[in-house]
């Protein structure tokens, strides 16, 4: 913060009547050094950098004043943006909480920042999705990027009986069930408080993983009571890590 002191000068204005005698204007130029010897006792290390402006007028108080921080700034103190974080030198830890937080069309939140996000024509990706998969669309981003079909986002889209579980595609953001922010997401019975075990040709895999053919998970799957029976008939598909092309 800066602080200014003010320089007060007294008396009248500096001009001196043309008509006074000498000795007036001897009293005028006392005046003047009483102005100079004032001015030489501001405390110039609490001056912003390049000085006062002349005779200390109001001009420097208005800088200093426009130095001083706000309450609504985001300080080392923590007390911006509605309770998001900061780190220990004051900084905002996150951007985002939600893909809501960021550019529509633009952006995605990932790990709490929003990065910009991918996007293509469909004529620009390799292929087409695999029938029973489609291409994602989040926060108005279109990558080249198959993705299991959601057959609900809300339990209103699930048939009488039946309520929305969560695929296995969701964002690191997303409450953990919480289907509006996933991919893959099916109706089943209600009564169970987790996704039901069904293999990935029916719920998909998470982020850097594929569905393979093989393994032995099911392919449906009911809630009875409060957990899930499965068919045992090893055809769900399993999932793997993908794993980067090897270098020519």
């Amino acid at each position: 913060m800066f602080s200014v002191a003010s320089c007060a000068t007294g008396g009248g204005g500096l001009g001196v009547d043309a008509g006074r005698d000498a000795g007036a204007v001897g009293d005028a130029g006392r005046t003047d050094a009483a102005m100079q010897d004032a001015g030489d006792r501001v405390d110039m290390t609490a001056a912003p950098e390049g000085g006062l402006s002349d005779g200390g007028s109001d001009d420097a108080s208005l800088v200093a004043d426009s130095a001083t921080p706000t309450d609504s700034g985001s300080g080392s103190d923590g007390g911006s943006d509605a309770g998001v974080p900061a780190t220990d030198a004051g900084t905002i830890s996150l951007s985002c909480r939600t893909d809501a937080d960021c550019t529509f069309g633009a952006e995605w939140c990932v790990h709490g920042a929003c990065v910009a996000c991918e996007t293509a024509d469909v004529a620009a990706c390799p292929a087409r999705c695999a029938r029973g998969s489609t291409r994602m669309v989040r926060n108005g981003c279109t990558p080249c990027t198959c993705v299991v079909a959601n057959a609900c986002t809300t339990n209103s889209d699930c048939a009488l009986g039946t309520t929305c579980y969560a695929g296995a595609l969701c964002w690191d953001w997303c409450p953990p069930g919480d289907p509006t922010c996933c991919y893959g997401n099916i109706c089943e019975g209600l009564g169970c408080t987790t996704p039901p075990p069904t293999g990935c040709k029916k719920r998909g895999c998470p982020e850097n993983a594929i569905c393979l053919t093989g393994g032995c998970t099911s392919s449906l799957c009911d809630c009875v009571g409060s957990g899930w029976s499965c068919v045992d008939d090893c055809a769900g598909g399993i999932c793997a890590e993908e794993l980067e092309p090897l270098a020519e």
